[in-house]
């Protein structure tokens, strides 16, 4: 706090530091903190010059995993306190939709889709919004819409469906579904055999082979391969332990997303 007498600084310093639990610290050269320390230094710097924007451009980089969830928390406490405007930047997708009120997506340096981090996640208008939030990322799958018996209806490798489109496109589109939104039933328990078409309450099986299991304690990653694809899910035990057999992938056409390859944008859904 360069010009204000100390009497005055100290407060606010060690005010500083209390909010972001480094009083200790106080004492000590930049060449004796951790790269934590450093971090947690540096915000509280910007906390004693009272500013109202803090910009934060990926502070928690490089930290291991219990350090980088402390921060994310100590971070939420600090805003919620000062009220302040955080402008943070972050490769971590969990990070940002844990901070975020206003969510950006920016793809080569522009801004593409902005808003409420569960809306972007819900209902992305672009498509490069729905690869970049969410964990597991989606799928996604080559397509084509084409117009016939009255209706549009949207083919991939794998399956075609009815689809609801805001106009047809003019040339191929990108078809994308969440990982939670995939069921996964063994094929032993599965009737009917599936055929990749819509049933008559529209739900569309798969035949699939599960290639890996990753255990999360209260869900699985599964991932399978089917029609030369290899799709993500997220399972939450209904496979049995370590099994890696023949299974059946269920989705349901309003959870599809379509988007156009030309521009990215959403043009429609199941």
């Amino acid at each position: 706090l360069m010009g204000v007498p100390a009497a005055e600084a100290e407060p606010v310093v060690r005010r500083a530091a209390e909010m972001l639990r480094i009083p200790d610290l106080l004492g000590k050269r930049p060449d004796q903190l951790s790269g934590g320390q450093k971090q947690r230094v540096a915000i509280a710097r910007g906390i004693a010059k009272q500013t109202d924007v803090f910009v934060l451009d990926d502070p928690l980089a490089g930290l291991d995993f219990k350090l980088r969830e402390q921060l994310v928390e100590d971070l939420r406490e600090l805003q919620a306190e000062t009220r302040a405007t955080f402008l943070y930047t972050t490769s971590d997708v969990v990070e940002a939709m844990t901070l975020a009120d206003t969510l950006a997506v920016l793809d080569d340096g522009r801004i593409v889709e902005a808003g409420a981090p569960s809306r972007l996640y819900a209902e992305p208008g672009m498509a490069r919004t729905m690869a970049l939030v969410g964990f597991p990322p989606a799928n996604f799958l080559e397509a084509a819409v084409e117009h016939r018996d009255g209706g549009d209806w949207c083919r991939t490798e794998l399956f075609e469906t009815p689809v609801a489109v805001a106009a047809a496109p003019a040339g191929p589109v990108t078809v994308g579904i969440r990982p939670e939104h995939l069921r996964l039933i063994p094929a032993a328990e599965a009737n009917p055999h599936p055929d990749g078409a819509a049933s008559a309450n529209g739900v569309v099986r798969l035949p699939a082979r599960v290639v890996l299991r990753e255990d999360l304690g209260g869900e699985e990653i599964v991932y399978v391969e089917t029609g030369g694809h290899t799709l993500t899910a997220v399972d939450r035990h209904t496979l049995r332990a370590g099994d890696l057999g023949d299974v059946i992938v269920e989705l349901r056409p309003g959870d599809l997303a379509l988007f156009d390859d030309a521009s990215g944008a959403r043009i429609g859904s199941g």
